[in-house]
């Protein structure tokens, strides 16, 4: 079964692959040829002789689950948000923060409690913290808000001072700028 879908998939990534690289895939194509034939008689396996003349393929929108489009869209959301907030604060990437969500959707609330090892992994956080609406905001701490959730990064260690100069030599550069 294991090896079925594995060249099912192979065979789908040449297809879409040989206008752009038609010698390797076509060499690819005939040695999986020849080893298919000799291992099985799948009828789901490659037919054509030549990735040529094979069939384009073809979407199956049963395999389609708008579900979990939508849950991973949210984990999205909330990971783009604490990038943004990270990048704005010029905190690197490879320094782990403390992040708190308040998520107001119960349904929300329960998709981010399941995935928050993804969360984690993906925003590069040392804990995240999630809970209803008597979530209280950690202090010191910066927000930002999405559809039903509010994400709060904690500010830590984060030299507040130096946050604040550093933006007002910004501000007065795009002063300077706008003169």
């Amino acid at each position: 079964m294991a090896q079925s879908v594995l060249v099912n998939v192979l065979e789908g990534f040449l297809r879409l692959l040989h206008p752009f690289s038609p010698f390797i895939t076509e060499e690819i194509w005939q040695q999986l040829q020849s080893r298919v034939k000799k291992e099985t008689a799948d009828a789901r396996l490659p037919t054509a002789d030549s990735i040529m003349i094979a069939q384009w393929p073809k979407s199956d929108s049963s395999r389609l689950d708008d579900d979990a489009e939508k849950k991973m869209a949210i984990i999205q959301e909330i990971t783009v948000a604490i990038r943004t907030l990270r990048s704005e604060l010029t905190l690197s990437p490879t320094e782990k923060v403390e992040v708190s969500l308040r998520v107001t959707d119960p349904d929300k609330l329960e998709l981010l409690q399941e995935s928050s090892d993804y969360v984690i992994q993906l925003a590069n956080l040392s804990n995240l913290s999630t809970g209803g609406a008597d979530l209280e905001r950690p202090k010191p701490s910066v927000v930002v808000a999405t559809p039903g959730v509010e994400v709060y990064l904690s500010l830590g260690e984060l030299d507040i001072e130096a946050e604040v100069k550093r933006f007002e030599k910004e501000l007065e550069e795009i002063e300077e700028s706008l003169a």
